[in-house]
């Protein structure tokens, strides 16, 4: 189970997805206007499920054009199958 090409991505993006989540987490506050002590359940579950969307798509891209064009220059030679596209 834990061999599925989703959660095999999810780790690749996860070294990424930790840079950059509390980066995302300050924007979006700041840009919104929220604050965690103004949410209800319900809307602090979707505020809390959006941030970690946005947090996913910020990695997978921090992922595809910074931490891949290094590691290629770096680690010259074939690429592992799962970091193939």
């Amino acid at each position: 189970m834990l061999r599925t090409r989703a959660l095999v991505r999810l780790g690749i993006w996860s070294y990424a997805f930790y840079l950059c989540h509390w980066m995302v987490i300050k924007y979006v506050t700041w840009a919104t206007g929220w604050r965690t002590h103004v949410f209800g359940f319900a809307s602090g579950t979707l505020f809390a499920l959006g941030i970690v969307a946005i947090s996913l798509a910020v990695a997978a891209a921090v992922f595809a054009c910074v931490e891949r064009p290094f590691e290629r220059r770096l680690r010259p030679g074939p690429v592992p199958a799962a970091l193939a596209p």
